[in-house]
């Protein structure tokens, strides 16, 4: 990794990707070891989507909750008032 900081403090816009790869690469270099299969595996990033989507869930169950408590503690006045406008 010598003479490497144009590929950290570069202009040119290289993914953090690259850079931890080839980071991991010259850590197993210089240790004598050929770097393992597996940095070239990369978890799917969905944290962000999952997040959204149990915040989506949680919003929508408040809305039922709202919406049903709602219901149940004036139904009846509802009801009497439906039955007295078609009379």
């Amino acid at each position: 990794m010598d003479n490497q900081q144009e590929l950290i403090l570069g202009t040119k816009v290289i993914g953090w990707k690259y850079i931890s790869k080839r980071v991991f690469e010259a850590f197993y270099n210089e240790g004598g070891k050929s770097p393992p299969e597996w940095i070239n595996y990369l978890v799917q990033e969905t944290q962000l989507e999952d997040s959204k989507e149990e915040s989506d869930l949680i919003l929508r169950g408040l809305f039922i909750n709202n919406v049903n408590e709602a219901y149940n503690k004036n139904h009846r006045s509802m009801d009497y008032a439906t039955r007295m406008a078609n009379v």
